[in-house]
């Protein structure tokens, strides 16, 4: 079983796909209570094994922290660079099929769409996947929305820390 260990996180890469997460219990409790965000960070790892083949792996369970004020300033730059690259995306495709009059009509009601979203429905559609900070709230509703992984917590008192995570059941 081959093991990597990266800032935050312990993941194996064995049939039983399982991540944790260790953090310091004062931090998980201002997490919980609000005064924390997290954000699932991507961790990439590319590497060639010993038969050459090259590998790239992304994870999403390496945990930062910041506080309330630095994640809600964060993530109205996520939303802004988000909504810009969707329209930036929309009018190099409108400018591949410039003859096309269903593709200007599919292009604006993209870019409507876009301008006329707002943080706070960005906020409850696109949080997971765009990298958002998270509340304590927000993190376990996106556990619940995944049926292949169950969520875990344990708190180690002696230690003052929370090893929180998933493990993966079939």
């Amino acid at each position: 079983m081959k093991v990597k260990i990266r800032k935050g996180v312990f993941e194996t890469n064995s049939s039983s796909e399982h991540s944790l997460s260790i953090v310091k219990k004062s931090n998980f409790d201002q997490w919980k209570n609000g005064t924390l965000y997290a954000k699932r960070s991507p961790q990439i790892t590319e590497y060639t094994d010993t038969w050459g083949n090259f590998w790239s792996e992304q994870y999403y369970w390496a945990f930062d922290m910041i506080s309330k004020e630095e994640a809600d300033k964060r993530n109205i730059e996520i939303f802004n660079d988000y909504i810009k690259k969707q329209i930036d995306d929309v009018n190099k495709y409108v400018k591949k099929h410039e003859n096309s009059d269903n593709v200007k009509k599919w292009a604006d009601g993209q870019i409507a769409e876009y301008n006329g979203m707002t943080y706070d429905t960005f906020r409850e559609v696109d949080k997971l996947y765009t990298g958002m900070w998270m509340t304590y709230k927000e993190y376990q509703e996106s556990l619940n929305q995944d049926d292949c992984h169950s969520p875990f917590e344990h708190i180690n008192e002696t230690e003052d820390v929370v090893v929180f995570g998933k493990y993966y059941h079939s």
